[in-house]
């Protein structure tokens, strides 16, 4: 067997049929990004969600304040 360093990393040696070592695969296979993506997506919804939540009572506070109807 003939053993090239990985082409992405130049650290490890892998296989000369392989297109990179076992610690790249992850990068290559979109696995770790995907993961970050739905981590990303989860977060931005709960941030929606919170805001939403504030805006109306920040509308239900200036209604009451200012003795108007709130909008909620």
């Amino acid at each position: 067997m003939k053993y090239v360093k990985c082409p992405l990393c130049d650290l490890n040696y892998i296989k000369t049929g392989d297109t990179c070592c076992t610690i790249c695969d992850p990068k290559m296979c979109g696995k770790l990004l995907a993961d970050e993506s739905l981590a990303y997506e989860a977060y931005r919804q709960t941030k929606r969600e919170e805001n939403q939540v504030h805006r109306k009572s920040m509308e239900a506070y200036y209604a009451i304040r200012y003795n108007r109807v709130p909008n909620c």
